[in-house]
């Protein structure tokens, strides 16, 4: 699905980083904020097409709200730092389907029968031009087809009363993670697949693959590009120049949810060149799963271990990240490697304790000395354009806070004499 052309206008200034040229990163952000209605309605399948059988209804209703428990409405707040949740409007059904030749047929056998029983959609047809679309209404069909998966497709369908259904729906199976459902309902937001052809990127993004060993335990947030691109976070820009001199550090919190807006120190970091592609940058974070508070769900349960992660982006058309299929990197198969871009998008995950991470392959490990702070034990990595280009900076990696919870993180360029000496 492509993205449209809307910039807020807050993000217009946020989401900026000159170059040399007068260009700028030209970043099309969503606007994705408040909330959006979403309706979930049960498909029971004929007897010879069935796979599963369908759970009583107030057992998926626990999947979208309420409750303590991990839920759709729930991750949508913490990963959008309240900026935007749905508006749950029930399970609704079960509806026999009786034309399973393609998905968008299930889809309006589902509807029109939930119409058909007395549930006008009229009221979600907000601007009131005689046709709902996923903006006004997300709905979420889950049949027993089949147990696991899920999908979005086009639905097109008129029902009784004139309304006109020209929308994208949700279809997931009987025994559909939480994971699935938020992956494909995030499809309809604007989202894009990162998986490639081997999983790429899993456990690290829930745009990746959802189908784990572990259904009931994995849950991982959404990567800071696609939270970018909704709108929901706004990076912190670094120029890397290597015709000048950087040595710049920073603090970098998990991105984890309390209740209140995103603290600067959640703001991830996007590095990008002024004298290159405006829509090819770095993005570096700290993900960690060991946040545990009461009250609130950390949705980072199968991240791999805390640590720092690097992105490397290139898009397409301004927007799009490229689709590759998976890379294989000498002397890197020990760590998190998945795809996102061109050519060869690498991503380093670095994780604690620092003394085995510096033992990677790789990798160096050397004692820096900022010129503001104390001395400590770092990783040290050298980051490449997906050409094969240095960047000309390096990211070092300070020790783990006491709370476990960030870290220091500091960009130098190579050409810097003082990070050459390897510090004084």
């Amino acid at each position: 699905m492509k993205i449209p052309q809307i910039l807020s206008a807050v993000l217009a200034l946020l989401l900026v980083g000159c170059f040399a040229d007068g260009s700028v990163i030209t970043q099309d952000t969503l606007e994705i904020e408040g909330t959006r209605p979403l309706i979930v309605l049960l498909a029971e399948y004929p007897s010879d097409v069935a796979e599963t059988s369908l759970q009583p209804g107030y057992a998926y209703n626990d999947l979208f709200v309420s409750g303590p428990r991990a839920n759709v409405q729930d991750y949508f707040t913490h990963n959008s730092y309240g900026r935007f949740t749905i508006s749950f409007q029930g399970v609704w059904g079960p509806y026999q389907v009786t034309n399973t030749e393609t998905i968008s047929t299930v889809f309006a056998d589902v509807i029109l029968e939930h119409v058909a029983a007395g549930n006008s959609l009229g009221r979600y047809d907000t601007n009131g031009d005689g046709t709902l679309t996923s903006d006004e209404l997300m709905i979420v069909v889950i049949g027993n087809g089949g147990p696991w998966g899920g999908a979005v497709r086009g639905v097109s369908v008129d029902t009784p009363g004139g309304l006109e259904v020209r929308s994208e729906a949700v279809i997931v199976g009987s025994q559909a993670t939480l994971a699935t459902i938020i992956h494909e309902s995030l499809h309809l937001l604007g989202t894009y697949d990162i998986y490639g052809s081997d999983c790429n990127s899993a456990d690290l993004s829930v745009m990746s693959c959802t189908v784990h060993d572990s259904p009931g335990d994995f849950s991982v947030w959404l990567d800071p590009w696609h939270r970018m691109q909704l709108g929901w976070v706004e990076p912190r820009f670094v120029e890397i120049d290597p015709s000048t001199s950087l040595y710049e550090c920073f603090d970098l919190h998990a991105p984890q949810y309390r209740g209140r807006a995103i603290r600067d120190e959640q703001r991830p970091l996007l590095l990008y060149n002024p004298v290159r592609d405006p829509d090819e940058y770095l993005m570096v974070e700290f993900r960690t799963p060991y946040f545990e508070e009461p009250g609130y769900n950390s949705y980072e349960h199968a991240v791999p271990d805390q640590g720092v992660v690097i992105w490397s982006i290139r898009l397409q058309n301004g927007s799009e990240p490229f689709q590759v299929p998976s890379v294989f990197v000498e002397n890197k198969t020990d760590l998190t490697i998945w795809t996102f871009g061109s050519n060869e998008l690498v991503s380093y995950f670095a994780p604690f304790p620092i003394e085995e991470w510096a033992t990677k392959p790789g990798l160096s490990f050397r004692r820096v000395n900022p010129r503001a702070g104390t001395i400590w034990q770092s990783g040290a990595v050298d980051t490449e354009w997906q050409d094969g280009t240095q960047t000309g900076a390096q990211i070092f990696i300070g020790e783990l806070s006491f709370s476990g919870n960030s870290v220091e993180v500091c960009v130098a360029q190579e050409g810097d004499p003082y990070v050459l000496d390897g510090g004084r």
